[in-house]
């Protein structure tokens, strides 16, 4: 457990623009994580983005200081120079050992969230650990955490109220959309095409 590591990049601490750079687009990701746990030798990555937090899993038994940061983020995108790998590092939260699997049960149940009680986060992140498993990235380490995170986050949707009134951060927009009384023969700009926009349009359709 004590190899155990997440950096996050959350609302909570930073703003919605700052966590973007930390996005990593679909048709790079394996060549990108696959570059990170080499160049870094990790023995286990995984990556979970969402609208509103990056959260990087990894498995290694070196010491996390600002030193092994400024090499992650370095490896972690190419083109920054000193000032951006600096930045990221000051920008960091980070979790070790069993504050980082405590992190994860947070995140998964939706008690991090921006909308606390949305259940999307849940499949987020077994769908972000079946990614990163499909490309050789895992071990038995973020298996295990992976499987009782999702088994944290069930028991907590099942036996609280936190899921009483199931919500999202694009139901919301939407219901406040429809508030405003747009007609439905109405046309929309979309700009964007990630996983929120997608969300959002099959609300609209």
């Amino acid at each position: 457990m004590k190899s155990l590591h997440i950096i996050a990049f959350t609302h909570n601490k930073i703003d919605l623009d700052d966590i973007g750079q930390f996005h990593i687009e679909d048709f790079h990701l394996k060549d990108r994580l696959n570059q990170l746990k080499s160049s870094l030798e990790l023995d286990e990555l995984m990556y979970l983005s969402t609208c509103n937090r990056v959260e990087l899993v990894f498995v290694t038994k070196k010491h996390i200081d600002k030193l092994f940061l400024a090499d992650f983020f370095k490896s972690f995108n190419s083109k920054w120079d000193h000032a951006q790998i600096n930045k990221a590092v000051d920008l960091a939260e980070l979790f070790h050992g069993e504050k980082a699997a405590e992190h994860m049960f947070r995140v998964a149940s939706s008690l991090d969230s921006l909308v606390i009680g949305e259940r999307e986060i849940i499949t987020q992140v077994r769908k972000a650990y079946d990614l990163c498993n499909e490309y050789n990235l895992t071990g038995d380490v973020i298996r295990l955490l992976t499987q009782r995170t999702i088994q944290v986050a069930k028991k907590i949707y099942t036996e609280s109220d936190i899921s009483k009134n199931p919500v999202s951060v694009v139901s919301l927009a939407y219901h406040q959309l429809i508030d405003k009384n747009i007609k439905k023969d109405s046309n929309f700009l979309i700009v964007g095409a990630g996983k929120t926009i997608s969300t959002m349009l099959k609300f609209l359709s």
